[in-house]
């Protein structure tokens, strides 16, 4: 029975006899659900393993179908480029008449068109006119790519008109001596279907629902059911955000054999189109195919929660019976607000009588103990106030004293904090986490408990504070604690101030000369087990040209532009450096292979920096030596910091001497540099 004073009607709940009743249910649940899903279970996963079979066979055919027609496309374009006249490349109106030869391809195509070697567009058909152009394609990704001699699929991009998203399908024109004079290309618009009009919208097997989009091998979409979904990342689709992204940590493979997922409550399906470096991203909802399964399992847990509410029912009336006196000394208990004497106490036999007994021992111990605590805790508050630094006692994590200067800290009124958790005083639950286990550990070796962390006051704003804490009682740790609290955020702010200026160099804001060889060391004592790291060594070009001719001013600004470029190129763990004057270094994570990557990206992107001065442009560059580390001391006996970065200095020369604006590639066995293109 509920009683009258319970203050919740749900109160039974928590009751003994509510507890043995509800183990009793789950036992009975449980032996029901344990068969019911062990065998559902089961089911399931050959269900999902036959799904993803499917699934694979299924996106394996559509990109095998997609790969076939590319490669008819580039079939017929190779036919046209083997029979276009050499007046064709040469002359603006030869090339007119040979492409109005070519209406089969414009089927595929939206236009056609003819460069010449130099990347000079000669004519474009579009199915209606045939016209000469004035356009380049010299600077083309996929231009550069067709005259090394290979068909080119490119990746999406912009048309002439800004709106419009094509893809383009380019061959080498050969002539004699199998040398590229000439490009047969053509455009595609995207958002005009075409070749990849059935693989662009909401698919439907039967019943099954299965959204389908085309990537190229960057992640750009080629085709998507929305139109305006064109060119965007992958990354940003609902469905397809967590396979773009399991995709880019494989490396963006693109191979023909699908792989097939299940997550976040659809089959997730990956193929590489063979012939045209795109992949094939396919999301079905799991409902659509294992919704009897789900069923099965829901109907399993419905009868199991009936046969264990039945026999919860049972068991609850017995222990009614059973558990009589226990409710009637539980009523005595509720009513200690209004009646704490230690008469009027329900008798009892067994355990529920000396239970009894117990708590009336335990009223009188009581009674006792806070009287005692009472008497100490205002001699604690005298002894607070009058000291000149925060004060608190916790217990149990709550603030059970506090001084009026520890309030103040904080921005409170004298009192206020007592009764309040002790989390709420600080900036970050992390930080609030964290000091349980660090205070432990200071305890456990008798000693006090000291560290410096971020507290929030009233007012919401943030300060560094020194906290000291000590066990009020050794032996006893649940005594309490008492805490001392200061504000060190001028003191804290001055030693990261110089801590930074120590290691960083003024102008660029990169780490300077000391800071990188402590980085270098770091690596160094790290060994074998430090993985593939290589240091760029870099001199920038034309430097003391833009001092000499603009100032100091503008050379520090091209110094601070390199700084920023430098930076872009860092990942976690990597590191950037200026040496001095005009010499910078990076330290990154990666093999030489790798270095050599970043150090012809770096080149390019520092070639186009500069200073206008006079009407002039003065620009830089830079020449750039790459030396990779072998930590074996065998295989590389000027294994330490200062040979490693000669290695670089010395690469840096030979780029340097050999016409700037280069990388080369230190070879550690001889001690020379390499090309490196």
């Amino acid at each position: 029975m509920v009683s009258a004073l319970s203050p919740y009607p749900l109160a039974w709940l928590r009751t003994l006899k509510a507890r043995l009743m509800l183990a009793s249910a789950l036992v009975i649940a449980a032996s029901v659900l344990v068969s019911a899903s062990v065998l559902l279970e089961r089911v399931e996963q050959r269900s999902e393993q036959a799904v993803l079979d499917r699934e694979a066979s299924h996106v394996e055919q559509m990109a095998g179908m997609l790969g076939q027609r590319v490669v008819m496309l580039q079939k017929m374009m190779r036919g046209a480029a083997e029979q276009m006249p050499d007046a064709a490349y040469q002359d603006p109106a030869a090339a007119v008449t040979y492409l109005r030869s070519r209406l089969a391809l414009l089927q595929a195509l939206n236009s056609v068109y003819v460069a010449d070697a130099s990347g000079r567009v000669l004519a474009v058909y579009d199915g209606r006119e045939a016209r000469p152009v004035d356009r380049n394609l010299a600077g083309s990704e996929f231009f550069q790519r067709t005259l090394a001699g290979v068909p080119v699929v490119s990746a999406p991009m912009r048309g002439p008109a800004d709106s419009e998203a094509v893809v383009m399908f380019t061959v080498p024109v050969l002539g004699a001596g199998q040398q590229v004079v000439a490009v047969f290309g053509g455009s595609m618009r995207l958002d005009q279907r075409n070749l990849l009009d059935d693989l662009t919208f909401d698919a439907h097997d039967g019943q099954q629902r299965a959204t389908t989009v085309l990537t190229d091998a960057r992640g750009a979409i080629v085709a998507h059911p929305l139109r305006e979904r064109l060119m965007a990342d992958v990354a940003g689709e609902p469905l397809m955000a967590g396979a773009a992204a399991r995709w880019v940590e494989q490396g963006r493979p693109v191979e023909p054999t699908a792989i097939v997922w299940r997550a976040d409550g659809h089959f997730i399906a990956l193929v590489g189109v063979p012939g045209a470096d795109w992949v094939l991203f396919r999301a079905m909802h799991d409902s659509e195919l294992l919704g009897g399964i789900d069923q099965a399992h829901r109907e399993a847990m419905f009868w199991a929660l009936g046969v264990a509410l039945a026999g919860g029912l049972l068991i609850l009336a017995l222990l009614t019976v059973l558990l009589g006196p226990l409710t009637r000394l539980r009523e005595r208990v509720r009513r200690l607000d209004v009646d704490n004497s230690l008469e009027a106490w329900p008798e009892a036999d067994g355990e529920i009588g000396e239970l009894g007994r117990v708590l009336r021992r335990a009223l009188l111990d009581r009674a006792e103990g806070e009287q005692q605590q009472r008497a100490l805790m205002r001699k604690m508050s005298s002894v607070m106030a009058a000291a000149p630094i925060g004060i608190a006692i916790t217990r149990l994590r709550h603030f059970e004293l506090v001084s009026a200067e520890w309030c103040a800290l904080l921005g409170w009124p004298a009192g206020t904090l007592t009764g309040w958790p002790a989390r709420d005083i600080f900036a970050a639950q992390q930080d609030y986490d964290g000091l349980g286990p660090k205070v432990a550990i200071a305890f456990a070796r008798s000693e006090p408990f000291v560290d410096e962390l971020e507290f929030r006051r009233r007012d919401g704003s943030h300060f560094w504070g020194r906290l000291s804490g000590r066990p009020v009682d050794p032996v006893e740790i649940e005594a309490g604690t008492i805490w001392l609290l200061e504000d060190v955020t001028h003191q804290r702010t001055e030693r990261e101030r110089l801590s930074w200026s120590a290691r960083h160099d003024p102008l660029t804001r990169l780490l300077n000369r000391a800071a990188f060889e402590d980085r270098l060391h770091a690596r160094l004592a790290a060994g074998a087990d430090a993985g593939a790291a290589v240091l760029l060594a870099l001199d920038i070009d034309h430097f003391k040209q833009i001092n000499d001719s603009a100032g100091h001013a503008a050379g520090d600004r091209v110094l601070r532009d390199v700084a920023a470029v430098l930076t872009e190129q860092l990942r976690g763990g990597d590191a950037a450096a200026r040496l001095g004057g005009d010499e910078f270094a990076l330290l990154l994570g990666s093999g030489a292979e790798g270095g050599m990557v970043v150090a012809h990206r770096l080149c390019e992107a520092l070639a186009r920096l500069g200073v206008e001065h006079e009407g002039r442009w003065l620009a830089v560059g830079a020449s750039i030596g790459v030396a990779g580390l072998r930590a074996d001391p065998d295989a590389d006996p000027d294994a330490d910091f200062a040979a490693w970065l000669a290695r670089a200095d010395r690469a840096c020369y030979e780029a340097k001497r050999a016409g700037r604006g280069q990388a080369r590639l230190a070879t550690p066995a001889a001690g020379v540099v390499a090309a490196a293109d």
